[in-house]
């Protein structure tokens, strides 16, 4: 019957659809590339697209291409939010081989820091090449690693040349001036009155640590202190340690040394002539009697030290005696406070972490008079 047929064929329709259908529980993936189900999250949809946005932990699958749907997400593949790029000029100018400390902020251009001064030269000497002792913790020389500004002459930096990278720089307005042959005929850096080169710092060196400072320098002005190398505190403005000519209160014109507020005159007179001077000291343990720890030698001759009525005075925390070293907290080259003060040249500087034997002592002396 024909209206039957009809009927039949109506009902299969209908069933076929909804076999068709796809379910809101639908857990696999559709046919082609659209899902039928709003609430399907199986990873596989959408091709490389991740279903849901990104939460900051980005704790779900893989973002699309390299861009991340939440700029908060730590993909190692979203875009860095600072501002890299390397033309900036950055107004703090932070240019690591940049050494000046008045450093202005401006950008720096070629070989030389915004204030004029080359960028260090990285220059490093190795001391046993020289027959010099091993334990060096600061080395200057004359010969290399002194930067001037433009003019030739004004000394914006000596540099370290052992390898400590223990560099010295301006501490006062006026610059000490180098000089070709100033020293025995040699390079040296030459100081007036207030043109101390300067670091923060004691070189390393322990508090009761022995070491041992020689220098090679030469001097116009006899008259007036001159220190070759100091290290003290500005707070207190005493001289913990010092290699010096005329000393606080000295007895005449005399070359000496000084340790914890102990200041004591040799039995040498000042002069003209280039000198090399050793000084050593064996412990600085505090209540070391002075100066049976030292050692001072000049020109190769280790010389009497007499304690001189300065040093703080008989009630001072001297009284020839090693006292606590730790307040020292600058060490400075050329320190020449004393007002009038007309020329002294320092050609070469070494610092040692130890006391040096009588042999080790030669060899530097036949080092810095070569």
């Amino acid at each position: 019957m024909p209206s039957r047929t009809l009927l039949l064929l109506i009902v299969l329709t209908v069933a076929g659809l909804a076999a068709c259908e796809d379910p809101a529980s639908d857990a696999g993936p559709d046919a082609g590339f659209v899902d039928a189900a709003p609430l399907d999250a199986t990873p596989a949809d959408r091709g490389v697209q991740d279903a849901a946005p990104d939460s900051g932990a980005d704790s779900g699958p893989s973002d699309s291409g390299i861009l991340d749907a939440d700029p908060a997400d730590a993909d190692p593949a979203d875009a860095d939010q600072a501002d890299a790029d390397p033309t900036d000029v950055d107004p703090a100018d932070v240019d690591p081989t940049d050494a000046d400390p008045p450093d202005t902020g401006a950008p720096d251009t070629g070989l030389r820091d915004d204030a004029g001064c080359p960028f260090p030269s990285g220059a490093i000497d190795d001391p046993t090449a020289v027959g010099l002792p091993s334990g060096v913790v600061l080395w200057l020389r004359g010969e290399r690693g002194v930067a001037t500004l433009p003019d030739g002459i004004s000394v914006c930096r000596w540099e370290d040349v052992s390898g400590n990278g223990r560099h010295f720089l301006p501490a006062t307005a006026t610059l000490p001036s180098y000089q070709a042959a100033a020293v025995g005929g040699r390079p040296a850096v030459v100081f007036v009155t207030n043109s101390r080169l300067e670091r923060p710092d004691v070189l390393g060196l322990g508090a009761t640590q022995g070491r041992a400072i020689a220098v090679r320098s030469q001097i116009v002005d006899t008259t007036r202190r001159f220190g070759s190398l100091l290290q003290g505190n500005r707070g207190n403005n005493w001289e913990y340690l010092e290699l010096e000519q005329n000393t606080f209160n000295t007895v005449g014109s005399r070359v000496g040394v000084y340790l914890t507020a102990n200041a004591y005159d040799s039995d040498v007179a000042t002069s003209t002539a280039a000198r090399t001077h050793v000084y050593s000291i064996t412990t600085m343990v505090t209540g070391t009697t002075l100066p049976g720890a030292l050692s001072y030698a000049v020109d190769g001759v280790e010389r009497t030290l007499t304690r001189t009525p300065g040093g703080n005075g008989p009630s001072g925390p001297g009284n020839n005696l090693v006292w606590d070293f730790s307040g020292a907290n600058f060490t400075s080259i050329g320190e020449t406070a004393t007002p009038g003060f007309t020329g002294g040249a320092i050609g070469e500087v070494l610092v040692f972490d130890h006391p040096l034997t009588p042999q080790e002592r030669a060899a530097v002396e036949a080092h810095l008079g070569r």
